[in-house]
């Protein structure tokens, strides 16, 4: 599906063939991990100690940020900051102004979330960033490997890119949180904005409503859904986020989220019809950016039984009337 080859950030992954959205790009156990978070030096190193001496030279070849300069960087840290995290902290910010690569800069610049823990991934780390990518990265627990699926269709020769920030936030955001990674993004949403009709100015607009849309339904959703039951903005608010991920080219479990929420929501208000299409929706866009083997596919489908099964027992209640 794709080869590894010199791209302008060096290595990145292209595609040989076209590839529809949902389909899977790569699946692949973790060359090393850590089961837990926090992670210190101590655990990468006792990680890495375990592998072959093959693999130890493989590790050696991925990406390191190291090198950075210090003075791009905060000096101190929060006296607020409790002892274990200063720690984490003061580790990873050594690690990126090192002057050589290391076990752990080359860990923090390539690791995955992997369940409560972290991995490296050799193949996946070959994948560069995009903050409007065409690709999503996800650990699969049922198999126990990391997942690439295309979330928009990819013509052959294109660079496959991964977005390794929250794409919802604003673009100074997303560039900090890019800049442990040790380079400054180039993509489309992050091109010059002072063209109003340019696709960065209006990626950008939809990404600031989209914060001010989570921010007004965070209190409402996940364990608070039932408070969404009786406030008419709700489903509205989901809706328009929806749209919005939908523009950006977000069909990333974020998106599916917000179709289970108006489905559960709309269920809870009895109305059985646009919560089961919510559902399918959120079930859709589950399959394509995570797999028809990942964990939530049982519960999607659950959700999609139960409200079939209630759209049947309203229509014979109304039968009998």
């Amino acid at each position: 599906l794709y080869e590894t080859r010199a791209s302008s950030k060096g290595l990145g992954a292209f595609a040989i063939n076209d590839i529809k959205r949902g389909q899977r790009i790569l699946a692949e156990s973790p060359l090393l991990s850590i089961p837990h978070a926090p992670f210190f030096n101590e655990d990468i190193e006792a990680a890495f100690e375990k592998l072959s001496p093959e693999d130890k030279e493989k590790y050696f070849k991925l990406h390191s940020a190291h090198g950075q300069n210090p003075a791009d960087w905060p000096i101190n840290i929060h006296p607020s900051v409790l002892p274990l995290e200063r720690k984490r902290i003061e580790e990873q910010h050594a690690a990126r102004i090192g002057e050589k690569a290391t076990v752990g800069s080359i860990f923090i610049t390539n690791c995955m979330e992997m369940g409560k823990g972290a991995g490296i991934f050799y193949d996946c780390a070959r994948f560069n960033h995009s903050c409007s990518s065409n690709a999503y990265f996800s650990w699969n627990v049922r198999i126990g490997k990391e997942t690439i699926h295309a979330i928009k269709d990819i013509k052959a020769g294109e660079e496959i890119t991964l977005c390794y920030c929250d794409p919802h936030h604003d673009v100074r955001l997303r560039q900090w949180e890019l800049k442990h990674y040790g380079f400054v993004c180039d993509c489309p949403a992050c091109g010059d904005a002072s063209d109003s009709g340019s696709f960065a100015a209006l990626s950008a607009q939809r990404r600031y409503r989209l914060l001010e849309l989570n921010d007004k339904s965070s209190p409402f959703r996940y364990r608070n859904l039932e408070s969404a039951v009786g406030n008419p903005q709700a489903v509205k608010n989901l809706l328009e986020m929806a749209a919005l991920q939908r523009a950006e080219g977000l069909w990333t479990a974020e998106l599916a989220n917000s179709y289970m929420d108006i489905a559960l929501i709309c269920e809870a208000r009895d109305d059985y019809r646009h919560a089961l299409n919510a559902a399918q929706l959120s079930l859709q866009v589950t399959v394509d950016c995570r797999g028809s083997d990942c964990e939530d596919i049982p519960k999607c489908l659950d959700v999609i039984q139960r409200l079939k099964r209630k759209i049947e027992e309203a229509k014979a209640k109304a039968k009998k009337v």
